[in-house]
């Protein structure tokens, strides 16, 4: 699915995103965070980083690990 495939911040997905999935994200510790980005597809990834710029700078942070444990292998 590409990325624009999930839209803007409009209507009920606005609606969605500030009532339930911003309270579940804030829940989550630094790790369960990292672990539901590892697992997330690149569209939701990419969909996440749009409206989410802390998001961003956890994945972004599990993305350069990640290459560095390939690079060591």
């Amino acid at each position: 699915m590409a990325e624009t495939a999930f839209g803007f911040l409009q209507g009920n997905i606005e609606y969605w995103w500030y009532v339930y999935w911003e309270p579940y994200w804030e829940s989550l510790d630094k790790d369960k965070q990292e672990a539901f980005l590892a697992g997330a597809t690149d569209a939701w990834q990419a969909c996440f980083w749009r409206h989410v710029g802390e998001g961003r700078e956890v994945f972004e942070e599990m993305a350069r690990s990640r290459s560095q444990e390939a690079d060591w292998r």
